[in-house]
C-alpha cells in the first residue's frame, strides 16, 4: 500500500514538535505525499502538515491509506536510532493486512524500520496503529498576505518554550 523513507532526525523533529500539542494523529498517504492531520483535545488548534512525496528518499503509494498513530509511542521508537544519519522507513503492505485484522480505514499495524547505511545495521518494529474517533477535517482555502518560513528545529524550540510559559498561547499578526 505504501513505503516511505526519510531521515530519522528530520521526522523525529516533526513528531517532537507535535506531540506536546496533540497525542494522536492520522497519517494519510496518497500518490502526492503524506499529510499529518489532527486537532488538539480542547479543539483549539488544528494541525495540518503536508509533505510532498518528492521530499522523501523513497516514496511509493499504491493505494490511499489513513493510519492512526500515537505520537508519544512513535517518538519513543524513533529515539532508539543510534545516529542522526539513520533512515526511517514506514511500510504497510497488502500482505500485512491479510495476516492481521484489517479495519475499514487501513492496516492494523505497520513496519517501522530504522537503518544505518554505514554499519549496515537495521532494526524493524511492528507498530500497532490506533483507531480514534475524529471528524474528517477540510483545510479551508485561505488567502494570506505573508508567508513565514523557519527551520523545523527552531519551530520545535519555540513550541517547547511556549509550553513552559503557559497552557494557552495566542498567535497574532501585527500590521
Amino acid at each position: 500500500m505504501f513505503e516511505a523513507t526519510i531521515d530519522v532526525s528530520y521526522f523525529l523533529k516533526i513528531v517532537e514538535s507535535l506531540k506536546d500539542i496533540i497525542r494522536e494523529v492520522y497519517l494519510k498517504f496518497s500518490k502526492k505525499g503524506m499529510t499529518i492531520q489532527s486537532m488538539d483535545p480542547a479543539h483549539v488548534a488544528f494541525i495540518t502538515l503536508f509533505m510532498e512525496g518528492a521530499g522523501f528518499e523513497v516514496f511509493k503509494c499504491h493505494k490511499a491509506t489513513k493510519i492512526g498513530v500515537d505520537l508519544e509511542y512513535f517518538g519513543n521508537i524513533l529515539r532508539l536510532s543510534k545516529s542522526p544519519l539513520d533512515k526511517l522507513t514506514l511500510i504497510a503492505s497488502e500482505s500485512q493486512n491479510a495476516s492481521t485484522q484489517q479495519t475499514q480505514s487501513g492496516p492494523s499495524s505497520i513496519s517501522v524500520i530504522l537503518q544505518d547505511d554505514k554499519s549496515k545495521r537495521s532494526t524493524e518494529f511492528k507498530m500497532k496503529l490506533i483507531n480514534f474517533e475524529e471528524s474528517e477535517f477540510r483545510t479551508p482555502k485561505l488567502n494570506s498576505d505573508s508567508l513565514l518560513c523557519m527551520r523545523s528545529a527552531d519551530f520545535a524550540h519555540i513550541c517547547r518554550d511556549l509550553g513552559n510559559i503557559s497552557d494557552t498561547v495566542h498567535l497574532g499578526f501585527i500590521k
